[in-house]
């Protein structure tokens, strides 16, 4: 699947996120949406999703709202559900799951460590990582053509956060799967593209080696050179 986003312009009030906002993100794995803080990734996504409405421009190769599952940086929930209710509810929402529509092997072996052990606690008393780990797996098991998911990594500690990482990598190998970060290091060894967004285009697209060849020996001298190539662009445009 390849989104083509041409000339989008979008904000809110008198703020334009985006103007004449032109890319491609071709989801052949995993695809990471990066940038500093307020540049727009949300936005995006919103934008992708159908939430957020453009004032110009035209988007072409996304599916129908009803085959994108989108899985926002906080979810809503009832403290005293617990973790098995939660996972048949999401599987209700399909006649089967995406691991087994898409054939994704290695998700059964992820359930059983990582999930399994959860299924009777009460979404109230799991820790910030344990939650983003379990609704990460639910939306990620409901069967769909497209997965957004906004800072899956947010919060999360090290441990968690590795799993989630892994979770989502399996997933984007069978299908689209688009996420957003502000964090670079953590793709490190991740078959994933990641693509630095400014206002107007993708400042950069491709692999965290490249990335760090072209920007920086370390993500943070890299993600520091990106941000401040975006500013020099974004002048330039005033």
């Amino acid at each position: 699947m390849t989104i083509e986003l041409k000339n989008i312009t979008t904000g809110y009030s008198k703020n334009n996120v985006f103007e004449n906002f032109s890319g491609k993100i071709s989801c052949n794995n995993l695809v990471v949406l990066m940038g500093k803080n307020g540049v727009g990734k949300s936005t995006l996504l919103d934008v992708i999703s159908g939430l957020k409405k453009i004032d110009s421009g035209s988007l072409y190769g996304i599916p129908s709202t009803k085959e994108i599952m989108y899985m926002f940086q906080s979810t809503p929930f009832y403290s005293d559900v617990t973790v098995k209710q939660m996972i048949d509810m999401y599987k209700s929402f399909g006649k089967t799951t995406s691991f087994e529509k898409y054939k994704i092997i290695k998700i059964k072996n992820f359930f059983d460590e990582n999930i399994n052990p959860l299924l009777n606690q009460s979404l109230g008393d799991l820790s910030g990582g344990e939650a983003k780990l379990v609704f990460t797996y639910a939306s990620a098991m409901v069967p769909k053509s497209l997965y957004l998911f906004d800072e899956p990594l947010s919060g999360v500690d090290p441990e968690n956060r590795i799993k989630i990482i892994k979770l989502l990598e399996e997933l984007g190998r069978k299908v689209p799967v688009i996420i957003t970060s502000h964090e670079i290091l953590p793709f490190k060894n991740i078959n994933c593209t990641l693509k630095y967004l400014s206002t107007h285009r993708f400042i950069f697209s491709g692999s965290y080696a490249q990335l760090t060849k072209k920007y920086g020996a370390t993500p943070e001298e890299a993600f520091l050179n990106l941000t401040q190539e975006m500013r020099k662009e974004n002048k330039g445009y005033e």
